[in-house]
């Protein structure tokens, strides 16, 4: 399906409660050699929905597991967005999913009309023999009890092989095709690749998100500390939900909403003093997202 019907998270529902600027623009096709690269990383996954069974509450939103450990950081600095139909909150969907035989929930963001993205570990268990996630439904802006955008079902999931083959955090992202152009409607975020580490440290950056103690979606602002080839560590409060939730701030009147990194999840630093973490935005992540937009895998 490729239509966008508003009215379907009131009908869709999934069985066994359901389930994990120095910019650079993302249109136009990559470079032969590149694209042939990105697309080979990347795993693809065809999203199974079984019979329906409940529906998308506020209630079962809440009863949810989550799928990985997050925290908050001295005193709660959280506060909850509302309403959640303005961007770019409009644009941070609820994500719920099953995957072996749990349910979970996550948060996802959109990047296009029709296109997503997501913590790796939401799409799949990482690791070779581990599972992929099915029946995805995606809420974008969803609050409380209600989806002002509708609900999209996952088509397709891409998530690069370093992640399903070696559960290697360093890539625990991912990018999810869905049944319906919600993005139209609630718009969609960019990335942000930084030509330098500078570009990201010190710089105030907010994570939208699904945290699992609220049925709302809530938010953090910090500054990232320390930035890698591949990660980026911040002090954002966060807890289990808001895997996959974008780390973005404003760059520009044309990028007011950049992500810089997929939030992942929390892990202990050199001071053993743990600290929250996702997947930096690099050029192949960039490709990679193109390539899938663009149709090409």
């Amino acid at each position: 399906m490729t239509t966008f019907r508003p009215g379907l998270w009131r009908r869709i529902a999934i069985v066994a409660v359901m389930a994990m600027l120095g910019g650079v623009a993302l249109s136009g096709a990559a470079p032969a050699a590149e694209g042939t690269d990105a697309a080979d990383s990347l795993a693809v996954h065809n999203v199974e929905h079984n019979e329906l069974g409940q529906e998308m509450t506020s209630q079962v939103a809440s009863e949810l597991q989550t799928t990985t450990d997050e925290i908050i950081i001295g005193d709660d600095q959280r506060s909850v967005v509302f309403p959640s139909t303005f961007f770019p909150a409009s644009a941070t969907a609820f994500m719920t999913f099953s995957q072996g035989t749990g349910s979970f929930r996550c948060t996802a963001f959109m990047v296009g009309a029709n296109v997503a993205m997501t913590a790796a570990h939401c799409l799949h268990g990482g690791g070779a023999g581990q599972a992929f996630s099915d029946n995805i439904l995606l809420a974008p802006g969803w609050t409380g009890d209600s989806a002002p955008f509708g609900v999209c079902a996952a088509t397709q999931t891409y998530v690069p092989t370093q992640w399903t083959q070696q559960g290697d955090s360093r890539f625990d992202y991912g990018i999810i095709k869905l049944d319906c152009t919600a993005g139209n409607q609630s718009g969609f975020y960019k990335l942000f690749l930084a030509q330098k580490d500078n570009f990201l440290k010190a710089k105030t950056n907010i994570i939208n998100g699904y945290p699992g103690d609220k049925v709302d979606q809530w938010t953090s602002t910090d500054g990232i500390r320390k930035v890698t080839a591949n990660q980026v560590f911040y002090r954002n409060d966060t807890l289990g939900g808001m895997s996959g939730a974008p780390l973005w701030r404003w760059k520009s009147s044309s990028c007011p909403s950049c992500v810089q990194a997929i939030h992942s999840g929390s892990v202990l630093n050199g001071q053993g003093v743990r600290v929250n973490v996702g997947a930096r935005v690099t050029p192949v992540m960039k490709t990679q997202l193109n390539l899938v937009k663009s149709g090409q895998i």
